[in-house]
Order: C-alpha cells, then structure tokens, then sequence
C-alpha cells in the first residue's frame, strides 16, 4: 500500500470516527446493558444533543406538548413548578417590569406561563434528506434508501446470526465486508433491483476504497464525506449501533466487523442504484448532485414557527384581554422572545422534574430518626438498584435490621465461568475490563454430585429450548416428542395452561443443579494447587464425556493417566487430555483468582464504601440480584446493570468468599477493621421477577448460625411477599402470582424492571430509614467521614454512577420517543442472532427498551425524566471531584443529571446549577390563584411517605 493510499484511509477512518459519534453502541440481548443512547455527544450539552440526533435520526428529545399539558391538567405539573422552571431558565425574569395589558399588570412570569399552557405549537416542516439515496428519491421519486436499507439489514442478519438460522454465512472470519464481498454478485437479490453482476463481482478488496470509491462515484465533495457518513449510519441506526460494539468489544465478538465495512456494503449499493436512477440525465449522478445544490440554494427557512405578533396576540387573549397595541405588544413579544416557541418543552420537562424532586427532597428533609444501639440481627447488603429499596423497606420493618446499597458487582471486576459453561461472563459495569478469572468448581468431595447437577441442568436446558425452538420451526412440535420423551407432551400443556406447575415441575430438574455444592477459585493458586485444579477439571471433563456422572475420582484418575500416557484416543481428542493440554491447564489455573494482598486492598475499600467497619452483625447478606423470566428476549435488561447485563450471584459469592477467609480478616484487624469471629459473609440472590431471596453457598454457613439463618431467610420471604403484593398494584392485566407472571411463557411485562426511576441516593443508610420511596430511587450507602480523600464518592459517582446514568437515559429516550429510540412492541419482535430484534420480519435492528418496559396500551408508566443525585457529602470535596472528571462535568453542567447536596442530616439542601455555582433548594412556592387547588388537589403521581 502506498503511503498517500494509506493516508486517505486513515483520513476516511477519522472521518468515521467522527460520523459515529451520535451513536453509541449497543450490547448484544445476551448480555443486555442499559447505556445512554446519545453517549457519544455526552460531551455536548443536553439539549444541543439532542436538537444534533433530532436532525440526524428525526428523534424528539421529550414528551410531546400535549402531553406535559395533560400532566398540568392533572395536577402532576402545577403553576408554581412552570414558574421556578422558567426563573431557573431566566433569572432576569424576576426584575422585569409588568407588561400592562388592558387595566391589569401582568408580569414576565405570567405571560410566559400563559405562552406555556395556550400557546400554540410551532408547525414542524418535513424533514431534509439525509444522504444521497434520499436525496436522489425526493427530487426523482425513486425508493433508492429502502432499497440499500432492506439490503444491508438482510446482509446484517445474516452475518450476525450465531444459532437460529438454518444457513450460516460462510467466510464471516473475513469480516462483514469480506464475507458479504465473496458472496454478494451470486446474490439474486441484484436482478430485482435491476443492477449488474458485474458491478458487484470485482470489489475493492479493502472496504476503505470500496467507501471512497463510492463517495466519488456519487460526486460528494471531499468536506462533505462526514457528513455523508453520518447520514449513512443514521439510516440503520440499529445495525450501525451493534456493529459499533463489535468494533469496540472484538474480544467478544465471534466475528470481525466495524463501521467501515458496513458503509462500504450501504455505499456500494447506494452508488450503483442511485447510477441507475440518473443514467437518463445529462450528466447522471453529477447531474443529481447539480439539483441538490440548487435545492440547497432555493431552500428558505421552514415557515412553521408563527410570528412574534401572532404569538403575543394568543397570550393577550388567554389572558382575557383584548389585542394590545403600540407599546405593550412590543413589550409583550419583547417578553415571549426571552423563550422561542421551539424550547417550550425545555421548560416543561425542568418543572416536571422538579415537582417530584421537592417531594422527594421534602421528605429527605426531615429529622433523623432516632439512632439505633446495639448489634443487629442482621446485616444485609442489597445492589443499589432501584428494585432492591422495596426489600430493604420491607426488611427493616419486620426488625432491627441494618440493610446497605451497593452496587452489585461489589468492586468486583471479574470474568466468571460457571461449572457446566463453556464461556466466561464479564461480571462488571459495561466500562470496565475484568481483571480477575473465576471459575466455579465442585467443592472437595462433591465432584459425583456436581456431575449429576450438570447432567440435570443440562437435561433442563435442553428441554427449554426444545419447547421455545417449538414456535421457531414447522418440524420442531414433532421432533420435540421423540427429543424430550414422554414427558414432552404433558409438560407442554401444562406450560401453555399453568405455568407456574409447569416452570415447578421443570425447576425440579434444576433444582439438583442450583443445590449442588461448588465453590469459586477467589485465591490465586500455587503450582501445586493449580495442578490440584487441572486435575479437577479433567476428572468432570472425562465424567461429562463419557455420560457417566457417578464416576468416582479413583474411576477418573484412572481413565485421566492412561490418557496421559497415551491411551483412551477419545479422552485424547476430544478433551484435550494430553501432556501439553494438562500442562496448559495447570497454567490457566495458576491465572485464577487473587493473591491475599489484593483481597485485603478490595475487602478494606469495599467496607469502606457502603459504610460497615465496626459494629458487624453475626451474619452479613450480600445478595446480588437477577430476573428468571420465560421466554423473555429482554431478559438481560431486567438482570443486574452492574454485572454487565447478568446475574449478581456470582459476585456475592466471591465477595462473601474473600470476606470469610482468615487470611483477609487478619490483615484487615491489622489495617484497623476488626470482623468478629463469629460473624459470617452469606451469599444471596434476589430474584426481582419475583422477590424471593435464594441463600448460595450454604455448605460454608458453620451450624453455631443456623438458626440466625432460618430466622433472616423467614423474614425475607415475608419481606419479598410483602414487596410483591406491592408491584402487583402497578402490573396491568389479571392479578396473579410474581411466580405465575414470571413463569408465563405468554407473559410479555414480567415485571416493570426499573420504570419509573427518578434519583440516586448516595449517603447514610439512616437519610431512607422509615421512607417509602417507591422504588423509584437507586440507594447507595456512604459515609463521608470514612472517606478523608474523597477516592470512595468519585469511584461511586463515576462507576454506579455512569450505570445510573445509563440507566437513566435508555429509560428517558425509550419513553420519550419509542419509534426512534425504542424496540417495538414484544408481540411483533423477532429475534436476530442473539445481538437484537426485528420489529416484523426485516428492517433496522430496534434500540432501547420495548415499550411493554416503560408502558401499557397507550399509557406511558415510566415517568421519562432526568436523574437526580442526591448526595450526603461536604461540597468543597464534591467541587474538587467534579473538576478533575470530565465525565462528572458534563453530565451536571451539561444538565444530564442534576445534582443536591448536603453535609449532613441537620443542613440545607443545596442545588447545583449548571454554571458549577451552589444555590440553596428550596421546594416551589404554590402561585397564588393555585394556592387553595393545591391543597386539596389528589395527584396521581405519589410522593416519598413516611412508613
């Protein structure tokens, strides 16, 4: 390659880069992660991101006028909220002076006010083109977009797929581009459309001069490529997005792909068909390129925002007064152009906003309750999920308990490998890279029962996707019989007609799996205990290969050194089972786990960060949390954000693993924090689909606790009974069961997962206790007096904090504007190679959430608004932190998260405006034609209470 064809590419690639940036990439369903859908113009302020994805995607960026209407109507939004909304927008609004209409002042907030609730919506005009192929479909009546969409997404699919389809596209080692390159010119597809072989048979081997040979082909200027780009990508937003992640996570995906090489595919075929629908001009696709600057030329500003005179004499009128004349419509359109009509909705979404955070900070705002002394019954340690606030609330009213949030990969970034996986998990927040490898292994002694557990799990396993194979494939019903046995057809009319029977009589194969007795590798092994391991591993390996799970270990070892030496060809082949397979086993085990030292450094900075350092109860739960749903493609999306899309389990389990350990305990009494001896770390996980508590790793809970344990395990469940009964309020349709719905293979809202979330919460366990909050509102534990440097809030504010965030936004933009940012309606979806859906059977991979996440019917549950952190800390050290991070910056300059603060229970609440000045919070006082509605007025929407 010549250094000048390397440069264009590079400069193409740059480019790229550049053009992506609205997007951001989207994880695959498997492992689903709730992530700001605008995360590339984060760096933008809120509203400048989203006018930029509006032009680009055609995105509204908040409910619709009408709808913050209705919500004033009800009383959801009152007067005196608009008001502080518009003096925090134009704090000159204050010192204007009244605008005299008629025999009455009235002043800048009431005109504004009036403009809100009456004025009339600027009319929209239809939107540019964007990219060639519209552009060459508007002025020619061509559908050369559809064409290059259909194309490109059936491409995508066929690429992506990695189980359901019966063919699997061959070369996908090459790339996207080189595999769709080889395969393309045999494409019938091409006749259809009316193009050439030919064209398609002698492409650019590199997918760089197949872009930048089309780009010239289609006669786009040089300065005008990112933009072209842009628009290319935001024609399949949805596909563009997972090939970003596959660009950005290769470790991960099975096959290579970028942006590049899906804007060559989309390009090819935009230059060859918009070739073709030009050929009759003078000067073909030059010529299209000629009409499109005289369109550019031509072009006047849409006409839909109605004039400043028309806009005053609307307000005159809502006002009762007639069309004021000279001085005071001057005075009046002077003041309604302080808020161009197209930023109404700004003010809205801050007052919507609002009036739910003075209500929760009102409550925040009361005295402490009174301490309590004395050492617990229990402690337990729940993810700071907003899910996890109902159990908390409920477990602490049946006792003295002390409960805690933190996030549920507790600090611990680890790749995990289940006993009966083949693959690791990546068990951490999205951002990070797991630095620790885990593998779970049958505890000593329980090698024949762990065998039997995996058999059964599999046996179950099998069944599930043989009965949802059932509605993929014609043949598949009939199959199914001779695949799971007599079984099959009693099980699969107990599932459609109960199945909550039916999920209890499948879970009794996997129940032997989910009681059988393993441990983690949390401890970095020496050569000889890696060597112990490697032969563990080869011992389960023979039991699985040979069928037979009750093998005994001296039966293994034989079958495992006659193999060694040469013999059992089949253990050889198929296990690996040689000199060199052992020996690389060995040094895989030497890379698990972690040394003591690091434990120690984990164990002192994770007590330190949700607050427990003395005082420790005899038993201390720390309970991950996931949804076990039916037939659920989004399940990932209701499992732990935290985790990476997975359940928590896993990381409870190591947490508690390293907490018991004797050698930690020491080292950490040394350093300053003494763990009783009779105090034991209890694994858990909550199962939010339906709030049972399931305890893990109870072969390691010494007997001297036994009774504690039944007595916590008790309270749980009364506790998750209680929070269920509570969801079940705000589920729609016929009230059932939390285990029925769950188990409902028909069941498309399981659970509402975290709609209607609205604040993060981060300070002492006492700022909650005896509120209910709703389950609106993520809880992480901190003590800012344990945490002199601050090192705790950043990492808190900036690794929960960005899954908060993520969270946050995925909900807003799914809610606000479910066509463009949101996944469809679950009936219609279709599942795409485990990476995502189709709404029907083609067209752009969806985004987001699928609207029976954040609605019902017509009816939007989720309340979309920006997150609200509330924070327990000095401001001083929160200053320092927010300007040494430029991802704290812009999101509470930027205004995508609002940030209050206090320092203590006895101090004010102090807001942060977006200029970084501190202002104190105060709750908006009622107008005064409101003040007598407010006071009897019964909102639907329900503030914090008391319990």
């Amino acid at each position: 390659m010549t250094a000048l064809r390397s440069q264009s590419h590079n400069r193409l690639r740059a480019q790229v880069a550049s053009a992506e940036r609205v997007l951001s990439a989207a994880w695959p369903l498997k492992t689903f992660v709730a992530v700001n859908p605008l995360g590339g113009v984060e760096h933008l302020p809120f509203e400048e991101a989203v006018r930029m994805a509006g032009d680009l995607l055609g995105l509204r960026g908040h409910l619709p006028l009408e709808r913050f209407r209705a919500l004033h109507v009800q009383g959801r939004i009152n007067d005196a909220d608009l008001d502080a909304a518009l003096l925090r927008r134009l704090p000159e609004l204050a010192g204007l002076d009244p605008v005299l209409l008629g025999e009455r002042p009235r002043t800048a907030l009431q005109v504004l006010r009036t403009d809100l609730l009456h004025g009339e919506e600027p009319a929209k005009g239809a939107p540019r083109p964007r990219g060639a192929g519209q552009w060459c479909d508007t002025l020619l009546g061509t559908r050369v977009a559809e064409a290059v969409d259909g194309q490109v997404s059936k491409w995508c699919a066929a690429f992506f797929d990695t189980a359901q389809a019966h063919w699997s596209m061959p070369g996908r080692e090459h790339g996207l581009y080189g595999s769709w390159r080889a395969l393309v010119a045999s494409d019938p597809a091409l006749r259809r459309l009316r193009l050439s072989q030919e064209r398609f048979t002698d492409l650019p081997e590199r997918p760089e001069d197949a872009v930048l040979g089309a780009l010239a082909a289609l006669n786009v200027p040089e300065g005008e490529h990112r933009g072209e780009l842009r628009a290319q990508l935001a024609r399949t937003p949805g596909w563009a997005s997972q090939v970003k992640w596959r660009g950005e996570h290769p470790d991960q995906a099975p096959h290579p792909a970028d942006l590049v090489d899906l804007l060559a595919m989309r390009l090819t075929y935009e230059a060859a068909l918009v070739e073709a629908a030009t050929s009759q001009l003078p000067y073909g696709s030059g010529s299209l390129r000629a009409l499109i600057e005289v369109r550019l030329v031509d072009e006047r500003p849409l006409s839909g925002v109605e004039s400043g005179f028309a806009r005053a004499c609307g307000v005159a009128r809502a006002l009762g007064a007639s069309t004021p004349g000279g001085p005071a419509l001057n005075r009046l359109r002077d003041v309604l152009e302080r808020l161009p009509a197209t930023e109404r909705e700004w003010v809205w979404l801050d007052a919507y906003e609002w009036h739910y955070r003075d209500r929760l900070l009102t409550a925040l705002d009361r005295p402490a309750p009174p301490e309590r002394t004395g050492r617990p019954p229990a402690q337990a340690v729940f993810c700071i999920d907003a899910r996890s606030e109902g159990l908390r609330r409920h477990l602490e009213d049946l006792g003295p308990y002390q409960t805690f949030g933190f996030a549920g990969f507790y600090q611990l970034a680890i790749r995990y490998r289940g006993l009966s996986s083949p693959h690791e998990a990546r068990l951490c927040p999205a951002p990070l890279t797991p630095n620790t490898r885990i593998t779970e292994l049958p505890a000593e002694g329980a090698e024949t029962e762990a065998a039997r557990g995996i058999a059964a799990e599999r046996h179950s396993d099998a069944l599930a996707r043989a009965f949802h194979g059932a509605k993929d494939d014609l043949a598949s019903p009939f199959a199914l019989a001779e695949a799971a046995g007599w079984v099959a057809g009693p099980l699969s009319a107990v599932r459609t007609a109960a199945p909550a029977l039916y999920t209890r009589l499948r879970g009794r194969l996997a129940e032997r799996a989910t009681r059988r007795t393993t441990d983690l590798t949390v401890n970095a092994p020496d050569w000889e205990e890696a060597e112990a391991l490697a032969r563990a591993a080869e011992h389960q390996g023979i039991r699985a290969l040979l069928a037979r799970p009750g093998l005994s270990e001296q039966e293994c070892e034989e079958y495992r050194l006659r193999a060694l030496a040469g013999g059992e060809p089949r253990l050889r082949e198929q296990l690996a089972l040689t000199q060199e397979g052992h020996a690389d086993r060995v040094r895989q085990a030497r890379r698990l786990g972690s040394d003591v030292e690091e434990q120690v450094l984990w164990a002192q900075t994770a007590l330190r960060t949700f607050g427990l350092v003395e005082n420790f109860a005899r038993i201390v739960l720390l309970a991950g949390h996931g949804s076990h749903t039916e037939n659920n493609a989004y399940e990932a999306a209701l499992d732990c954000g935290a985790c990476g899309g997975q359940r928590g389990g896993p990381n409870a389990r190591a947490a508690c693993a390293i907490l018991n350990r004797p050698q930690v305990r020491a080292a950490l009494a040394e350093r300053g924090t003494t763990i009783p001896d009779d105090t034991v770390f209890v694994a858990a996980e909550h199962d939010t689909a339906t709030d049972r508590v399931r305890f893990l790793d109870a072969h390691t809970i010494p007997g001297t606790h036994r009774a504690d344990i039944d007595r916590l395990r008790a309270d749980l469940a009364t506790a998750g009974s209680g929070l269920a009964r509570e969801r079940a309020e705000h589920l729609p349709g016929a009230a059932g069961s939390a285990y029925g719905r769950a188990a409902d293979w028909a069941q498309v809202r399981p659970e509402w997962g975290l709609a209607r979330h609205a604040a993060f919460i981060i300070g002492p366990g006492e700022m909650v206790r005896g509120l209910d909050l709703q389950t609106r509102t993520f809880l992480h534990s901190y003590d800012w007096r344990v945490d002199p440097d601050g090192t705790v809030l950043e990492t808190i504010l900036t690794a929960p904090g960005l899954v908060v965030q993520g969270i946050n936004a995925q909900y807003y933009f799914s809610s606000v504007d479910p066509r463009v940012l949101g996944a469809g309606d679950k009936t219609l979806h279709n599942v795409v190679g485990e990476v995502g859906v189709l709404e029907g059977h083609s067209g752009d991979l969806r985004l987001g959430l699928p609207w029976q996440s954040v609605g019902a019917g017509d009816r939007l549950y989720h309340e979309p608004m920006r997150a609200l952190y509330a924070v327990e800390a000095p401001i001083e050290r929160v200053d320092v932190l927010i300007a040494r991070n430029d991802l704290l910056k812009n999101y509470f300059d930027g205004g995508w998260v609002s940030l209050v603060l206090r320092e203590g229970p006895e101090r004010p609440w102090q807001r942060r405006r977006r200029d970084g000045q501190w202002e104190l919070w105060s709750p908006a006082v009622p107008a005064e034609r409101q003040v007598l509605a407010a006071a009897g007025a019964g909102d639907e929407e329900q503030g914090p209470s008391q319990g």
